[in-house]
């Protein structure tokens, strides 16, 4: 179904679990109208994506440079018995890495609001980069506290 706009418009019918999304598509003089169902948590990331919100794209820069952070470990913690100890180019593998690290997290963090910068919407970047760092704080909070609560008396 299409609003005045001609936008399609996501509706809940039948199945109260999916999402009946209505299209019409004009095939040369043809007119076909099209009908699928979409189950519920398609519909959710569909929304998610079409209107994020400020602290739901601060959320998700801050999840990204945790995610990130966690893959650099692990890969770390696996190829790291593999190293010699006198592997005589390590200063110069962890400089590179450390560059290319804070240049991949600056990346995350400032893209998007220096876009949006660019664009003229400076407060909006302002309020982005403050979500993100709101976020990043939470997320080492929680992740400090699992990490006391899991692994006490463990040695780590």
């Amino acid at each position: 179904m299409r609003d005045e706009a001609g936008q399609i418009v996501l509706t809940r019918k039948i199945f109260p679990n999916f999402l009946c999304v209505e299209s019409s598509t004009y095939n040369r003089s043809q007119r076909s109208e099209q009908r699928f169902h979409v189950p519920s948590f398609v519909w959710c990331i569909m929304i998610l994506m079409r209107t994020p919100s400020i602290p739901m794209i601060g959320f998700l820069q801050a999840a990204g440079i945790v995610a990130y952070v966690t893959l650099l470990i692990a890969a770390a913690g696996t190829v790291g018995p593999y190293l010699d100890v006198e592997f005589p180019f390590a200063p110069f593998l962890f400089l590179l890495l450390f560059c290319f690290s804070a240049l991949l997290c600056a990346s995350i963090a400032l893209g998007y609001p220096v876009m949006l910068a660019h664009q003229g919407k400076l407060k909006q970047a302002a309020r982005i980069i403050c979500w993100m760092i709101f976020w990043l704080g939470t997320l080492i909070f929680v992740l400090t506290v699992l990490t006391a609560i899991f692994f006490r008396g463990m040695g780590i």
